[in-house]
């Protein structure tokens, strides 16, 4: 009786296993981050995961729809239509810098803008082009968003300070054109920017 016992029990224990071990696992760590329909898994630059350094995610704003998947392209007409020259370094020191995960302008580069929108309303045939940019740590979706909502953020400022919104264009390069290669804050300090182009006609 003991035998078939134990042997009942040994059975319904082997039962358990093989319907324990056939169960799916879900994801450890995962992270749910405000405004997102999906979970992103925290990884390292690597690509390994950690629960301690996150891919920082961006909230899903809606892109205007006017950058494409693949190359970027402007958002505004104008002057990108025509003959032009690209000249990087006339407003190059007033590159504007962002915070981690913000498309907001701090007061600290309110004056960067303000030396842009100078030069535009004293240089009346010349157009801007901002591009957005980002650190690497989010996916290329949510840099590109990101991006985008950063040079809007510049163009809208630029048009508060009485620059006309026809003269200032817009694109997203998301993480793809950093400032710095590295992999640390100080790098990506540097790549969280929007760049003022300036197109001067042909």
């Amino acid at each position: 009786m003991k035998r078939s016992r134990n042997f009942s029990l040994m059975i319904l224990g082997l039962a358990l296993l093989v319907v324990a071990s056939g169960c799916k696992h879900k994801a450890v760590d995962v992270t749910q981050f405000p405004g997102r329909n999906t979970k992103v898994t925290p990884t390292l630059n690597n690509g390994n995961t950690t629960d301690s350094t996150p891919k920082f995610p961006v909230d899903d704003t809606v892109r205007g729809g006017n950058i494409p998947t693949g190359e970027p392209t402007p958002q505004r007409g104008g002057l990108l239509n025509m003959p032009h020259t690209e000249n990087r370094e006339l407003l190059k020191a007033e590159t504007i810098y962002f915070d981690l995960d913000s498309a907001t302008v701090k007061s600290s580069e309110k004056s960067k803008l303000e030396a842009a929108a100078k030069y535009l309303q004293s240089n009346s045939h010349d157009e801007i082009l901002v591009e957005g940019h980002c650190d690497e740590r989010g996916t290329e979706d949510y840099n590109l968003s990101l991006g985008e909502r950063r040079a809007l953020a510049i163009r809208e400022g630029l048009i508060a300070l009485g620059a006309s919104g026809d003269k200032v264009h817009t694109i997203s390069y998301g993480e793809s054109r950093p400032a710095d290669t590295g992999h640390d804050d100080s790098a990506w300090k540097r790549n969280r920017r929007g760049d003022f182009v300036v197109l001067q006609p042909q």
